[in-house]
């Protein structure tokens, strides 16, 4: 696929997560009413599926939760790293950037957009660079919040330390301070849980903060003033000045996720003397 803005990638992501949430929905409702029923009436179900060689008894079904809880989140973590890529592949972005070898793909592609947006050099080497000092504070925040950025972080290392067997090594004590996790549980409605205690809530609050962080990526990944204001005012210079405007406008809200009183800020100082 080939995007040409923010907007088409941000649209498609949410699409994409909206068209799958319903089905592991289906899948989640289906595993807590098979855990209400007797090890004998799962027999049956398993026998009249097309499974009537699956011995269950030794099997512990709370299992059977985690696995399906693992397996939204690693759905929701691949859906947003494929965002991510499309994010590094606009125009707008450095290549030089891209070859980085930063971790986790969040970060990279923090990383390519701030450096493209602002100009920035090229780093030779970032086997002495660290992320989290180079890009914080208000410079994070233009791309992120705290509570999108640590909920993120946590499932992502969380998920990470399932597949090698290290349950329960992350403590949410250990992650969160109480401040972080009172503001999370104010912007999500609910907080993150530990490892074997993941449940529906985690899932609702992994997908929304992938989907403000997209967004807010998207929104924020050019340099409008410098960049596409002038693209835009090219583009309509042949166009009465009525028409120039709403077209701005409809491309910058759509097509560059920002918002009305930041679009008409723009057209304010862009058409001031005109």
């Amino acid at each position: 696929m080939n995007f040409q803005t923010p907007g088409q990638i941000e649209f498609y992501f949410r699409k994409e997560l909206g068209n799958i949430n319903p089905y592991m929905c289906l899948i989640d409702s289906a595993v807590k009413e098979i855990k209400k029923k007797s090890l004998s009436d799962i027999d049956s179900i398993n026998k009249n599926n097309g499974h009537p060689n699956i011995h269950i008894n030794h099997l512990n079904l709370d299992n059977l939760q985690y696995l399906v809880n693992m397996s939204h989140i690693a759905y929701i973590n691949g859906k947003s790293e494929t965002a991510c890529k499309f994010i590094m592949s606009l125009k707008e972005m450095n290549k030089v950037h891209k070859s980085a070898d930063i971790g986790d793909f969040l970060r990279k592609t923090i990383f390519v957009v701030h450096r493209s947006k602002h100009k920035l050099k090229e780093i030779k080497s970032t086997k002495s660079y660290d992320f989290d000092e180079d890009i914080n504070g208000d410079s994070l925040k233009e791309y992120i919040s705290e509570e999108d950025f640590k909920i993120i972080d946590y499932y992502r290392k969380l998920r990470n330390s399932s597949f090698h067997n290290n349950k329960n090594k992350i403590a949410l004590i250990e992650y969160f301070d109480e401040t972080i996790l009172i503001s999370i549980e104010k912007k999500f409605g609910y907080s993150p849980n530990v490892l074997e205690d993941l449940n529906e809530n985690d899932i609702y609050i992994l997908s929304l903060a992938w989907q403000n962080t997209i967004k807010s990526i998207c929104s924020s990944c050019v340099n409008i003033n410098d960049v596409i204001i002038p693209m835009l005012e090219k583009k309509y210079k042949h166009v009465n000045k009525e028409r120039a405007i709403n077209g701005i406008k409809q491309s910058l809200l759509q097509e560059y996720l920002l918002t009305e009183d930041e679009v008409s800020d723009i057209i304010k100082f862009s058409y001031k003397n005109s």
